[in-house]
Protein backbone atom coordinates (compact mmCIF):
# COMPACT_ATOMS: atom_id res chain seq x y z
CA UNK A 1 0.00 0.00 0.00
CA UNK A 2 1.37 3.38 -0.99
CA UNK A 3 -0.05 6.64 0.37
CA UNK A 4 0.63 10.10 -1.07
CA UNK A 5 0.05 12.97 1.36
CA UNK A 6 -0.39 16.35 -0.36
CA UNK A 7 -0.27 19.07 2.27
CA UNK A 8 1.83 22.17 2.86
CA UNK A 9 2.05 21.66 6.65
CA UNK A 10 5.00 19.64 7.96
CA UNK A 11 3.06 19.35 11.22
CA UNK A 12 0.22 17.62 9.40
CA UNK A 13 2.68 15.35 7.53
CA UNK A 14 4.03 14.11 10.84
CA UNK A 15 0.66 13.55 12.52
CA UNK A 16 -0.97 11.90 9.50
CA UNK A 17 2.01 9.59 8.96
CA UNK A 18 1.93 8.56 12.64
CA UNK A 19 -1.82 8.09 12.56
CA UNK A 20 -1.55 5.81 9.50
CA UNK A 21 1.10 3.63 11.10
CA UNK A 22 -0.33 0.25 12.00
CA UNK A 23 1.57 -2.53 13.74
CA UNK A 24 2.86 -5.13 11.31
CA UNK A 25 1.90 -3.14 8.22
CA UNK A 26 4.37 -1.41 5.97
CA UNK A 27 2.69 1.52 4.26
CA UNK A 28 5.16 3.61 2.31
CA UNK A 29 4.24 7.26 2.48
CA UNK A 30 5.28 9.90 -0.04
CA UNK A 31 4.82 13.57 0.73
CA UNK A 32 4.24 16.55 -1.54
CA UNK A 33 4.04 20.09 -0.19
CA UNK A 34 1.56 21.20 -2.86
CA UNK A 35 -0.38 20.03 -5.89
CA UNK A 36 2.36 20.89 -8.40
CA UNK A 37 4.90 18.74 -6.56
CA UNK A 38 2.32 15.94 -6.28
CA UNK A 39 1.75 16.04 -10.04
CA UNK A 40 5.52 15.81 -10.60
CA UNK A 41 5.73 12.81 -8.26
CA UNK A 42 2.90 11.09 -10.11
CA UNK A 43 4.52 11.95 -13.45
CA UNK A 44 7.72 10.26 -12.24
CA UNK A 45 5.79 7.02 -11.83
CA UNK A 46 4.51 6.84 -8.26
CA UNK A 47 1.28 4.84 -8.20
CA UNK A 48 -0.37 5.52 -4.83
CA UNK A 49 -3.28 3.43 -3.60
CA UNK A 50 -4.81 6.53 -2.04
CA UNK A 51 -4.04 10.26 -1.95
CA UNK A 52 -4.71 12.32 1.17
CA UNK A 53 -5.21 15.89 0.00
CA UNK A 54 -5.41 19.25 1.73
CA UNK A 55 -7.61 21.80 -0.04
CA UNK A 56 -5.73 24.97 0.96
CA UNK A 57 -2.16 25.08 -0.33
CA UNK A 58 -0.01 27.51 -2.28
CA UNK A 59 0.99 26.62 -5.86
CA UNK A 60 -1.91 24.41 -6.90
CA UNK A 61 -4.49 23.98 -4.17
CA UNK A 62 -6.48 20.82 -3.64
CA UNK A 63 -9.24 21.72 -6.06
CA UNK A 64 -6.88 22.48 -8.97
CA UNK A 65 -4.99 19.26 -8.22
CA UNK A 66 -8.26 17.29 -8.24
CA UNK A 67 -9.28 18.82 -11.58
CA UNK A 68 -5.97 17.83 -13.19
CA UNK A 69 -5.96 14.38 -11.62
CA UNK A 70 -9.48 13.53 -12.78
CA UNK A 71 -8.71 14.54 -16.39
CA UNK A 72 -5.57 12.40 -16.65
CA UNK A 73 -6.35 8.84 -17.70
CA UNK A 74 -3.58 7.14 -15.66
CA UNK A 75 -4.56 8.92 -12.45
CA UNK A 76 -8.31 9.48 -12.60
CA UNK A 77 -9.16 6.31 -10.63
CA UNK A 78 -6.84 6.94 -7.66
CA UNK A 79 -9.08 7.49 -4.61
CA UNK A 80 -8.74 10.94 -3.08
CA UNK A 81 -9.53 11.53 0.58
CA UNK A 82 -9.64 15.19 1.49
CA UNK A 83 -8.06 15.90 4.84
CA UNK A 84 -8.63 19.59 5.30
CA UNK A 85 -10.53 22.35 7.04
CA UNK A 86 -14.34 22.33 6.83
CA UNK A 87 -14.59 24.81 3.95
CA UNK A 88 -14.81 23.62 0.33
CA UNK A 89 -16.32 20.26 1.33
CA UNK A 90 -19.03 20.25 -1.35
CA UNK A 91 -16.74 21.54 -4.09
CA UNK A 92 -14.17 18.80 -3.39
CA UNK A 93 -16.83 16.09 -3.32
CA UNK A 94 -18.26 17.48 -6.59
CA UNK A 95 -14.77 17.06 -8.05
CA UNK A 96 -14.97 13.35 -7.16
CA UNK A 97 -13.06 13.23 -3.91
CA UNK A 98 -14.18 9.99 -2.26
CA UNK A 99 -14.38 11.37 1.26
CA UNK A 100 -13.82 14.58 3.20
CA UNK A 101 -12.33 14.31 6.69
CA UNK A 102 -12.03 17.55 8.65
CA UNK A 103 -8.56 18.07 10.10
CA UNK A 104 -8.32 17.85 13.83
CA UNK A 105 -6.44 20.10 16.19
CA UNK A 106 -5.64 17.23 18.56
CA UNK A 107 -3.43 14.14 18.37
CA UNK A 108 -6.44 12.00 19.28
CA UNK A 109 -8.38 13.48 16.36
CA UNK A 110 -5.55 12.66 13.93
CA UNK A 111 -5.35 9.12 15.31
CA UNK A 112 -9.08 8.63 14.80
CA UNK A 113 -8.83 9.98 11.24
CA UNK A 114 -5.86 7.67 10.59
CA UNK A 115 -7.79 4.63 11.81
CA UNK A 116 -10.72 5.58 9.60
CA UNK A 117 -8.48 5.98 6.54
CA UNK A 118 -6.71 2.68 7.18
CA UNK A 119 -9.92 0.72 7.78
CA UNK A 120 -11.86 2.25 4.90
CA UNK A 121 -9.24 2.90 2.23
CA UNK A 122 -6.17 0.76 2.88
CA UNK A 123 -7.19 -2.50 4.57
CA UNK A 124 -9.75 -3.39 1.87
CA UNK A 125 -6.99 -3.11 -0.76
CA UNK A 126 -4.87 -5.65 1.10
CA UNK A 127 -7.55 -8.36 0.88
Amino acid sequence: MVVLIVDDSKYDHMFVARALATPGADQPISIAENGLIALQILDEGLAPDVILLDSKMPSANGQSFLRKLKTTEDWRYIPIVMLSGPDNTNECLDLQAKEFIVKSDTVQGYNEAGKRIVSKWLEPLEN
